[in-house]
This record gives C-alpha cells, structure tokens and sequence, in this order.
C-alpha cells in the first residue's frame, strides 16, 4: 500500500484495521448482541481499558479497537452502553508515529485524531468519556461510570499494584515478537518515551494542532 494511500485512509479513521493489524473484526463490531462498547483514537488505552473490562467481564461480547467514530454513534443508536477514550492529541498521536515507524505522515495522523472525535461529537452527552489518564490509573472507574450512566451491572474491583502489571503484561503479549522493535509493544518503555519526545517538538509546530487541542479540550470538559 503506497503512502498517499494510507495516508488517504488514516485520515478518514481507516488506516489501523486495513493495515490487517485488526483481525476477526466482525466480532468487534457493535451489533444490538454487543453488551459494551469501547473506543478511541489508536494509543489511548484502548487495550488496557479492553483487558481490564474483559478480565472482570470474560463472558460479555465488547466492540473495541476499530478506531472509527461510526462505532461510537452506531452504539448510541442501538442503545449500548459505550466508553469512549481520549488522550490528548500531541501525546496520543506521537504514540501512534513511535508504533508505526514512518508509515504515515504527521498530518495524517492529526486528520485522523480530529476525524475521530469530531464525527464522534455528536455522541458525546450520550457515552462515558475516558481520559487517557483516568483509563491507565483507574479503568475500575471507568466501569463503575458506565454502570451509573447505562443502568448497567458490569463487573470490576478495585485496582491493585499486581492487577496493573497484570494488565500492562496483557497489553504486550499480542504484539512483541523477536522480529519487531521494542517501539511495536503496547506497553510503555523507555525507549518510546524517548522517542515520542523527540517528536513532540515537531509535533507542536504543526498546524492542526491547534484543532485537535480544541477537540480534546470540548471532549473532557465537563464530562459525564
């Protein structure tokens, strides 16, 4: 796939499931079975957020990790209860270049972060909003959150020290292989981190910064 095509795609929230990272996606798709629904732009702590849910709910069917906003508003629309997780945007989106390796453009990446959440707006008074940090400290609170808005009975328990290094193992386990750099795991590290810096300054010179920021700011202010 050549890179104006994926940068096409990236931007329109398409890029991450047709690159065949997102396998088996029928089953991640909301359908009026679907007992929960959580989303968000790639690097947001979708998969923490998805493994503790699972870990606490191993029976229940989840629509997760496609990284469009059309699973957000379908999951309104069917009446399921659905989470959606924010980071914000110089963090998530450097992230998300650290995984990829070049694969896509800076501006691509911003045109996908804003395609997101702004086409997802719509739904926002009517999902959880989680914030990146709240998602990695505290998913338990996420849950009890979608409970008092959905009426709903999901299970959780308190977070503890052994849990979330429980989860962060979880997190890495489907991606680290021999043959990848240590930049593909999920989980965080030094090396990415240090990475992810060397992008940020770049990063907050661009022009759709501003925008994404916005979004961000619309999202998490006030949320229910």
């Amino acid at each position: 796939m050549s890179h104006p095509v994926r940068d096409g795609l990236a931007a329109h929230g398409l890029l991450f499931p047709l690159l065949g990272r997102k396998r088996r996606l029928p089953r991640r798709l909301v359908t009026r079975a679907t007992d929960v629904c959580l989303e968000g732009y790639p690097r947001s702590a979708n998969s923490y957020t998805f493994f503790a849910f699972r870990r606490w709910n191993p029976g229940l069917r989840v629509a997760h990790h496609l990284h469009t906003p059309l699973q957000v508003t379908r999951a309104v629309r069917l009446g399921v209860p659905c989470a959606v997780l924010i980071r914000p945007p110089l963090d998530a989106i450097a992230s998300v270049l650290v995984m990829d390796r070049g694969r896509i453009s800076d501006t691509a990446a911003y045109r996908s972060y804003i395609h997101f959440y702004s086409h997802a707006l719509r739904a926002r008074d009517r999902v959880v909003v989680a914030p990146f940090a709240e998602a990695t400290e505290d998913p338990a609170g996420v849950i009890a959150r979608l409970n008092s808005t959905f009426k709903a009975s999901f299970a959780w328990e308190p977070m503890t020290s052994e849990t979330r290094e429980e989860l962060l193992a979880r997190v890495e386990r489907p991606i680290r292989r021999p043959d990848l750099p240590a930049t593909s795991s999920g989980a965080p590290s030094a090396e990415k981190e240090r990475r992810k810096e060397e992008l940020r300054e770049r990063l907050a010179a661009h022009p759709l910064l501003t925008e994404a920021e916005s979004l961000h700011a619309t999202w998490v202010r006030g949320r229910p």
